[in-house]
């Protein structure tokens, strides 16, 4: 009788001593603690129940797991995409419409236009405009929009480089057009003829745009790039040719360089 109160006793001390060890250690809500997944962050909940509480860089939290996140991607998306729009995987490496270009918003998986986004001045070809700083411009032909600047002084008409749409701003000029596509290049500027018969002086170093101008293409410059060749606003002709490097968008075949 007395061995079996023995042993009793001993059962009932190693359980008391293995509880006691257990409340102990069991920690408090908001301990962390050590789980399942390898990219995940585990804490000791409400209930004191060791859940994942957030995951890795790199990772989400999905349920009890952690997968790999995936977005960010630039990707092309099944179907036919929205011409505006810039599409992105998600998480779930699932291709979305992300974003839209400027004067579009987001709607659904399209972009329509902002309701909010200012009314853009629209612009004919063949004729400059007076340029005002945070006006945005847009051409009616599709064409991307050009700055100039026009010396009073002898008529001519120099390109300024291009007008920003998202800052409406042109960095140079003091007039905006809509610029002809460029479908020359420097490379092609080889073995050029004089536009005239008489000496390089007497031409003044203007060749036809069949190859280069210049001893070097860097040098070479194209003039009229007939965007607004027939505007009669500022007496026409030669008036209303423009003047750019070949680097720039503005020089098209058939338009004349000279050094």
């Amino acid at each position: 009788m007395i061995e079996i109160i023995l042993v009793l006793a001993c059962c009932c001390f190693i359980f008391i001593v293995v509880l006691a060890g257990w409340f102990l250690n069991r920690g408090e809500e908001g301990d962390e603690c050590e789980g399942k997944d390898k990219n995940g962050t585990y804490e000791i909940d409400e209930d004191l129940k060791c859940v994942l509480k957030s995951c890795d860089t790199g990772y989400y939290k999905s349920g009890k797991k952690c997968l790999v996140d995936q977005s960010g991607v630039v990707c092309v998306p099944t179907g036919t995409p929205d011409p505006q729009g810039t599409y992105l995987k998600n998480r779930s490496n699932v291709c979305t419409l992300s974003s839209c270009a400027t004067g579009y918003v987001v709607n659904g998986t399209t972009c329509n236009p902002d309701p909010t986004a200012p009314t853009p001045d629209m612009l004919e070809d063949g004729q400059p405009y007076a340029y005002e700083a945070g006006k945005l411009y847009e051409c009616t032909s599709g064409k991307d929009v050009g700055c100039l600047y026009r010396a009073e002084a002898n008529g001519i008409a120099a390109a300024a480089g291009m007008y920003d749409p998202v800052g409406k701003t042109c960095t140079n000029g003091d007039h905006v057009y809509c610029v002809n596509d460029k479908t020359v290049t420097m490379a092609e500027y080889s073995d050029n003829t004089a536009a005239g018969t008489g000496a390089w002086n007497e031409t003044m170093h203007r060749y036809a745009a069949s190859g280069k101008a210049c001893p070097t293409p860097e040098s070479a410059k194209c003039q009229d790039d007939q965007s607004i060749a027939s505007y009669q606003g500022w007496g026409g002709g030669n008036s209303a040719k423009i003047t750019t490097n070949v680097t720039e968008r503005q020089c098209v075949d058939n338009a004349f360089l000279y050094c």
